[in-house]
């Protein structure tokens, strides 16, 4: 049971005042009932009585009274998690100047002086900030009178402890750009308080891991939030997606428009001319109608004038960075910057489309000492995803990414299986995992080919640039030699016949005539790559390519040209991954390259039109009347 009453010398005092959750402002109270029972009360103003001092945008330094609409929600979705049992918070921001930050300074101020022997840790993204935040807590701290604070017995530039019998500790830190392999960020300190402030622009997740690993799980008042705008696709983006659908975290998305101050009056005629009077695009109906369906809260005419303003005149019209800095809705806030490669209308159609596709089955592989011995168990969080399993009428394309094979920052060992028609390309699984070997990868890429073999054996296109070449060369071991598999395996016909079907991928460059010295498989470069990606987006955009892994379309609307300064270059934006872009482009080349004369016989469209032939025999007589047209009758 969490005691949220301030235990200080003069309890009669903090009683009067009504002591709660933070330092400052209105506050959630809770108070222990024979040490047992719990109740929410309702928010309190203790601004005047505390006189905590804070650095205010447009007032400068004011005491602080009155708590923005974000504050208040924050601190009461704080409260609703920890009644539930929960202890990590991950803030979304969707705005800026809205207060969160300044929430989370008092909380450390509140949270290590209640609760005696707490170590604390407030991380910020640089050693600026870090000096910053530290400067001002100590003003927040020296603010409140002494009947509500602890004394101090260190204080210095990395560290804040208080004295006998609080003895709770605090220590600032900066990850960012200084964090490294030899950094000690959370070593030999065990941590059961946590703010990290700016999270989303910390560049090396080993930061994030190094302190998860030195905060406690068990702690009966352990407490952490990590709060930050998105600042393009990175660990934050997989920190929020793991807290949407957690158990033991609480995803909070804090948006510009709780702050009841961010809107533009009718009586700002000037203004409201401009940005008020127009009613809502269809784009700006979008979003708002999304956000009153998810968080039942209206966005009005004057709050709608207040975006169209910021827009215009704080961000020059530039979307891109409105919607990372004041995103209505989540998913908007990951943002790459550069020229897009996918338009927005093509990426919102393809997550409305996610809502069509089936549920998928999930796996684990257990990989054993043979190929044979591996297994494929059920698991929630598998790696594998399979949302169709194998139709014997079906064709199918297979792709095979091992990671960093077609480039450094493409770090994730991706396989996907397609299924083909004459007219659509349609994903139906998808293995994706950051950490493996390459014979692992090759087993299962092969597995997968084998499994789909069904009226044909599986197209299967494999990158073998760098590291690719091993699982190429392991493969080919299998096919030949049976190396890699038991004794008992290599006496199975079955199972070699089906590792000895799979047609490789045979790669012919635009300028080569013949195929007799084209290599075994696929080699990404920088010539390759822009028109493999144009390729793909424009399959995408005809609606010949069904998609059915969200973390592909994030990848794909990632896809960036000239992020860097080199109009040439297209890749992902920020620091995201696109293994997966890439894996789906090698199955719509193989596709349309290799796999179509096939298909074109043996699956026909997925849509036909009502001419079509109806039978395999009909569509080889088509053919052949469609050849005799087209070259004359053979001689």
């Amino acid at each position: 049971m969490i005691d949220w009453r301030w235990p200080f010398v003069d309890e009669d005092a903090t009683r009067a005042a009504r002591i709660a959750t933070c330092a400052a402002g209105e506050v959630i109270t809770r108070y222990g009932l024979d040490g047992h029972d719990m109740r929410t009360h309702d928010l309190y103003s203790l601004g005047n009585s505390l006189q905590v001092a804070l650095h205010h945008r447009d007032e400068g330094v004011i005491p602080f009274t009155r708590l923005f609409g974000t504050q208040t929600y924050l601190l009461e979705e704080l409260a609703a998690g920890l009644d539930a049992g929960v202890h990590e918070f991950v803030v979304l921001k969707g705005g800026r100047q809205i207060g969160g930050t300044t929430i989370g300074d008092a909380l450390s101020l509140y949270w290590l002086q209640t609760y005696p022997g707490m170590v604390g840790c407030y991380t910020s993204d640089d050693d600026d900030n870090r000096d910053f935040r530290r400067d001002v807590l100590l003003q927040m701290l020296d603010s409140l009178p002494t009947a509500y604070r602890w004394p101090t017995r260190v204080n210095n530039q990395g560290h804040l402890a208080w004295s006998a019998p609080n003895r709770s500790r605090l220590i600032f830190a900066a990850a960012g750009k200084r964090f490294n392999l030899k950094s000690n960020l959370g070593r030999s300190r065990g941590l059961n308080f946590r703010i990290d402030d700016e999270i989303g622009a910390w560049n090396n997740e080993k930061a994030i891991s190094s302190l998860n690993a030195a905060f406690s799980k068990r702690h009966p008042r352990r407490f952490r939030m990590s709060i930050s705008t998105a600042q393009g696709a990175g660990p934050f983006r997989d920190m929020v997606r793991t807290a949407q659908t957690a158990v033991s975290q609480r995803f909070i998305f804090l948006a510009w428009y709780r702050r009841e101050d961010f809107r533009i009056d009718p009586s700002e005629s000037a203004m409201w001319e401009r940005y008020g009077e127009e009613p809502p695009s269809s784009e700006e109906r979008e979003w708002m109608d999304a956000v009153a369906e998810r968080y039942e809260v209206v966005v009005s005419q004057e709050q709608l004038a207040w975006y169209r303003w910021t827009l215009a005149e704080e961000f020059f019209g530039d979307t891109a960075m409105m919607d990372q800095e004041y995103g209505s809705l989540p998913e908007q806030c990951f943002v790459a910057f550069g020229d897009r490669i996918i338009g927005r209308e093509t990426i919102k159609r393809l997550q409305r489309d996610l809502a069509k596709a089936p549920d998928p089955a999930t796996y684990r592989y257990d990989f054993g000492t043979s190929i044979d011995t591996m297994r494929l168990d059920p698991d929630p969080a598998g790696p594998l995803r399979i949302w169709e399993e194998p139709d014997p009428q079906g064709v199918y394309v297979v792709s095979a990414h091992p990671a960093r094979a077609s480039d450094p920052d493409a770090a994730a060992f991706v396989c996907q299986v397609w299924r083909a028609w004459a007219d659509e390309l349609v994903q139906v699984a998808e293995y994706a995992a950051d950490e493996g070997s390459m014979y692992q990868f090759a087993w299962l890429a092969m597995h997968l080919a084998g499994a789909y073999r069904c009226r044909v054996p599986a197209f299967f296109a494999l990158e073998v640039g760098t590291v690719g070449k091993y699982v190429l060369a392991e493969i080919q071991r299998i096919q030949n030699y049976g190396y890699g598999l038991s004794p008992t395996a290599i006496k199975s016909k079955d199972l070699r016949n089906i590792i000895g079907a799979i047609q490789m991928f045979m790669y012919v460059r635009p300028d080569q005539s013949t195929m007799r010295s084209a290599p075994l498989g696929w080699k990404m470069s920088a010539e390759i790559r822009p028109w493999i990606i144009h390729q793909l987006r424009d399959e995408i955009e005809r609606g010949h390519v069904v998609i059915r892994s969200p973390e592909l379309i994030d990848g794909l609307d990632g896809l960036r040209r000239g992020e860097e300064g080199d109009a040439d270059v297209i890749e992902a934006g920020g620091v995201s991954d696109d293994s997966r872009v890439v894996c789906a482009s090698y199955a719509v080349e193989h596709w349309l390259r290799n796999a179509l004369p096939t298909v074109h016989v043996l699956a026909g469209q997925k849509r036909p039109d009502r001419w079509a032939p109806k039978s395999v025999e009909g569509r080889l007589v088509g053919n052949y009347l469609q050849g005799v047209m087209q070259k004359g009758r053979p001689r």
